[in-house]
């Protein structure tokens, strides 16, 4: 098991869920230590990946030298998560690093021994990834954003922007769990301010350009796109 002091906090209407975690005190840095990731994005550039580790380099772990990274990303390709999970289990890492619900949840199918650190999740109780904030167990940790006053809040700002707009196109990840919560969550909101929402899936990059072609065929006066790797 991964030694871990876990917060819960609140910042501007998101819940915040973080656990330190042991990497730097747990051995001498001449040992090699070993890290998954696993991600539902396209590989970034090398400049974007840099500035993430840095800390762990002011930290003494440098990458080639003392720590081995490897990082496996789906591309949005939901298919490939369950067999990339299994493929860093089979690598033996010591943490498993995931990006994304999708893959977090992918990471906790494969393995029950394996430290797993959420780098981002969407909700980890209501999604099955912990059993609570202050107690995850098992052994996923890490942290979560989620603001469920945002969305209602963006719901309200387009009300605002457009008053006469009704039918709203929704664009939505069937793979990610996070977007049926908060379906259930925002249809009030939906009906209260007179809007008459429309789901619209896109489970792939291939899908996306039909996916918004679909909602202005269907009549949408305005398009909502959630939080989620696939869409950005």
């Amino acid at each position: 098991m991964i030694d871990r002091r876990s917060f819960i906090g609140t910042l501007g209407g998101s819940l915040v869920f973080a656990v330190a975690t042991p990497l730097t005190t747990a051995q001498p840095r001449t040992t090699l230590r070993h890290i998954g990731v696993l991600s539902s994005a396209s590989r970034p550039p090398p400049g974007e990946v840099s500035p993430v580790w840095a800390d762990l380099h002011e930290l003494g772990w440098i990458e080639g030298r003392n720590l081995l990274v490897d990082r496996r990303y789906t591309n949005g390709k939901a298919e490939l998560m369950g067999p990339l999970a299994d493929e860093l289990v089979r690598l033996k890492v010591e943490i498993i690093v995931t990006s994304s619900t999708e893959a977090a949840i992918a990471a906790k199918n494969a393995t029950t021994n394996i430290p797993i650190v959420m780098y981002a999740a969407g909700d980890p109780v209501r999604t099955g990834l912990v059993a609570s904030l202050s107690r995850p167990g098992g052994n996923v940790t890490g942290y979560s954003t989620f603001a469920p006053e945002i969305d209602a809040k963006r719901l309200a700002l387009l009300h605002e922007s457009l008053p006469a707009a009704q039918r709203v196109g929704v664009l939505v990840n069937p793979n990610n769990p996070i977007f049926a919560i908060r379906r259930e969550e925002d249809e009030p909101v939906y009906r209260s301010l007179g809007m008459q929402p429309f789901f619209v899936d896109a489970a792939s990059a291939e899908q996306l350009e039909a996916a918004v072609a679909d909602v202005a065929r269907r009549g949408a006066q305005a398009l909502l796109v959630g939080s989620d790797n696939l869409f950005a």
